[in-house]
Formats: C-alpha cells, structure tokens, sequence
C-alpha cells in the first residue's frame, strides 16, 4: 500500500515538474522597433511596435505591434499577424488581424479575416481557436475550408492539421465539380478523401439526387453509402431502402431492406429486401419478397416471386429498332390483374408488347374460368390480352352457377379475349369435353365429347356452344348416371386455394391450409 502510494506521489511530482517546465518556458522577444516597460502597465508588462517577431517552442510571430505580460506568459498582438508554426512533420501558417496567444496553455485566439493554410489546405474564418500541442484548429460562427477539389462551408467547425480531418455542423455545405452535400453535421477525412454524415442529408449531382440521415461518400472512388433513411433519384428512377451503396462511376448499387425502385418512365414499380441495379444500364435483380408492379390505365399488373430480375432488350425490325424491358421472375410466381390471374413456376414478361410466358405448371384465371397446363404464352397488344396459347396437358375448367364444372382437355389449346374476356375456345389433338347442360338453371343432361378438334364459344361469360371437329364421339347422360368421379375429366384439378383474388394474395402461396 505504502508502494502504491509512494508511486502515485512521484506521478503527480513529474506532472508539476513538466507544468512547471513548460509555464518557466518564456515568449522570446526576436525584434521589435520600439519596446516600451512602464510601471503605470505593471511590473512585467511589454508593449512592442513596428516589425515585431516573437517565438516559442517551434512557432514563430509576426504582427505590427504586441503586448506582453511575462507574468501569465501572454501574448496580444495587432495589425497584419502571421504566425508560422513549423517542424520536421509539417508548416502551419495562420493569418489575422488580431491575435491572443497563452503560451502557457499553448492556446490561440485568431480575429478578424482569419486564414489558416495547410499544404493545399485554406480555412477562412472571422475567429478562430488553435490547440499547437494538439494541431487542432475550431471555429464556432461560420467559416470555410477550400481543399484541392472541395469547398466546405459550415457555422462551426474543426480541422486537425496532423491527423488531416475535419469536422463540421450546422448548416454544412460541400461544393464540388461534380455534387453538391448538404447536411446538418460532416467528418471528412483529407487521407482516404472519405466524408462521413449525419442528419438530414441531401447529395446533388448532374444525374442524381440522394437523401438520407446518416452514410458517407467516398470523394476519391465516387460511392456513396447511406445506411439511413436512404433515398437516390437518378435520371428515371427512384430507389431508396434502409441502405444504399451506389457507385456513381459505374451507376451499380445494392439496396437493402424495405428496398423500392420505382420507374418513372416505364411506370412500374419493384419491392423486395435485397435488390440491385443499374443506373447506366437499367438492369436491376431483387429477391426476398420481391414484387413487380405494372401500371397501366386499364388494369395494373402486381407480379410476385422469390427472385425478380429485368433489363434492356433490343428488337431490330427492318425499319425500326425497339428498346424495350424484359423481366424474367423465378420460383413461386404469382400474378394478379382484375381481369387475370396467374401462378407458375417462373416467367418472362416483355413490357413491349405485355406478353407473358409462363413456365413450370402454370395457371391462369379469368373471371369463373381456370386454365392450367405444361407451358403457356399469353399474347397482348396494346396492352391488352388477345390470344392465350397452352402446350402440353392442356386443360380448361369453367365453374358454372350450378356449382358444376364445365371440362376441356387436349394437347394443346388457344383461347382468344375479347375485351379482357375469353369469347373463344379452341382445342387441338386428342381433345375432350365434359359440359353440363341447364335449363332454368337445373342440369339436365351431362355431354362428354372426345374428337380431334373442339372450338367452344363464349358469351356473357358462359359457355354458350360447342362445335366438335373431326371424327366426334360423345354422349349425353342423365346427371343420376353419372357419379362424381365420372362428372371429371382425367387430371382434373381445381386449384382454387392457389388463384389470388386481390393483389394483396399474391404474397400468400396456397389458401388451403
């Protein structure tokens, strides 16, 4: 114990014998034209004028005239002040038009037309506090620092000349060549070339605008990382997220979390977790939760599926070229529009036409009618759904008022719209028919129909006549002749729980459970 504090005294002795040292270490008077020591100003007060130089330690003082107590070791000197600290390291130079200098402390006040120049360095300010122990400069009512490449411009700031960073806040301004950053509070670090924000930000550049609360932009590589409140407008499009790295060279950026990109020229619009994009190119790749919205005047398209990728396509035509965008969505695709809905495994939809095709199972509703099959290709003009093609194992089902389920089965079947509604029907290759026949809303008859050919006709959103095409075979039946399993076609599959009847549902795989 008597060790402990025996070891603690002799700290505290050294620390007062370096105080001590260092207050015994005097302001050297170099020249002075006149030197004036009165009594009237005290015992060891100096007034000095015209040309006068002073130093300490590796600093040196040059004003027009200066006043000196011995006793507090201080210094105040006027008129045209220009102070040179330098050593081995480095050379500061600071400019005033008045200045307090406590030697002991080493602490400096600089007034009036303040310059402070550091290698390519320039503060301007109208007061300024300089730390020479620290090398560490601070302004607290306006000022501004011009770099090789930037302009910054806050009411307060702070700039270390050894370590060569700085820091600013309120109302914070960096002018570039080629964006502008304004932001509530800025660090930047004159070695990486790195700024680092927080608060309300806002980044201008000829082709974009950025926002967010917190990030930082790298001056040096042009990438901008911003992990709060994360918003870039570039030139037709709109992303913002929790967090956004955008590489304004090569216009790549990550999204992350709660991510929308959003197309103010094509009129769609992405979400998802996990997204990246092109600003030069316009590709874009999003996953976990991704979503595609299409709008349109006649009915809005929402698309979901694990993974959603698009991008530029070209189609060269003898006279005309078309650029126009693709998008490819994979695994647990659902879609919904009023007057259409689907699900499939994956899809490719061209926004040049709005034709979709469909891969892996899919299905498709309209209104009370399901059309299910290996591969499907829906053709649109305009906009607007023409001609539906079904290869392999087609199969219709229409959900009639009965509770009944009209039947259509073959190799391959084309359904034509008519005002977003299917008026035709045809069948092609071994193809089949179970339809109820009503009167007065009562089932009197079941017609099942095997042939090469079968073209159905549509109206009011009912079956209204079948013609059967190339050697037919069929038969009414009286509905008690006929049990449940032989009212149904072979493969026959109602798939209700999957068809989404809202866009909210496209997020929902399977109702059935």
């Amino acid at each position: 114990m008597e060790k402990k504090i025996f070891f603690l005294l002799l700290m505290i002795l050294f620390s007062v014998l370096r105080l001590v040292a260092q207050q015994q270490e005097p302001i050297e008077l170099v020249h002075s034209n006149y030197l004036y020591a009165t009594k009237k100003l005290g015992k060891n007060i100096q007034i000095l004028k015209g040309q006068v130089i002073v130093s300490h330690k590796m600093s040196t003082i040059y004003c027009d005239s200066a006043y000196i107590d011995r006793d507090s070791n201080l210094m105040k000197g006027y008129g045209d002040v220009r102070v040179i600290k330098a050593d081995q390291k480095d050379t500061v130079l600071l400019y005033c038009d008045s200045l307090i200098y406590n030697a002991n402390a080493r602490l400096a006040t600089f007034r009036g037309n303040v310059r402070l120049i550091k290698d390519t360095i320039r503060l301007f300010t109208n007061e300024l506090l300089y730390n020479f122990d620290q090398d560490k400069a601070y302004y607290l009512h306006k000022g501004k620092i011009i770099t090789k490449t930037d302009t910054l411009i806050s009411i307060r700031g702070y700039y270390n000349t050894k370590e060569k960073n700085l820091a600013f806040s309120k109302n914070v301004v960096l002018l570039s060549q080629k964006y502008d950053i304004y932001t509530d509070s800025l660090f930047h670090d004159l070695n990486t070339e790195v700024s680092y924000f927080f608060g309300k930000t806002h980044i201008v550049g000829d082709s974009m605008n950025l926002y967010c609360t917190r990030g930082s932009f790298d001056h040096r590589h042009q990438k901008a990382s911003i992990v709060s409140g994360a918003q870039l407008f570039l030139k037709t499009q709109i992303v913002s997220a929790d967090a956004i790295n955008y590489d304004r060279a090569s216009g790549n950026g990550t999204a992350r979390g709660n991510v929308v990109i959003i197309d103010t020229v094509e009129k769609y619009r992405v979400t998802g977790e996990l997204g990246k994009f092109n600003d030069k190119t316009k590709e874009f790749f999003i996953t976990r939760q991704a979503v595609l919205t299409q709008f349109r005047d006649q009915d809005t398209l929402w698309l979901h599926s694990d993974t959603i990728y698009s991008f530029m396509d070209t189609l060269y035509e003898a006279t005309d070229t078309f650029v126009y965008r693709k998008a490819l969505a994979y695994h647990h695709v659902k879609g919904f529009q009023r007057s259409l809905q689907v699900k499939t495994d994956s899809l490719v939809y061209s926004m040049l036409d709005s034709t979709l095709f469909l891969y892996g199972s899919p299905v498709l509703w309209s209104d009370s009618v399901q059309i299910s099959g290996n591969f499907m290709e829906l053709l649109s003009l305009a906009g607007e759904p023409y001609k539906l093609v079904v290869d392999g194992n087609a199969f219709i089902i229409e959900h009639t008022r009965e509770d009944n389920f009209n039947q259509i089965k073959g190799d391959k079947i084309e359904a034509f719209f008519r005002k977003r509604a299917i008026y035709r029907v045809d069948v092609d290759q071994n193809a089949s028919a179970i339809y109820f026949l009503t009167q007065d809303s009562v089932t009197v008859g079941i017609n099942k129909i095997q042939c090469d050919t079968i073209r159905i006709f549509i109206k009011n959103k009912r079956v209204h006549s079948i013609l059967a095409i190339g050697k037919p075979k069929g038969k009414v039946y009286p509905p008690s002749q006929l049990s449940e399993d032989e009212r149904k076609l072979e493969g026959f599959q109602w798939l209700w729980y999957f068809r989404p009847l809202k866009p909210e549902e496209i997020m929902i795989w399977s109702k059935k459970n």
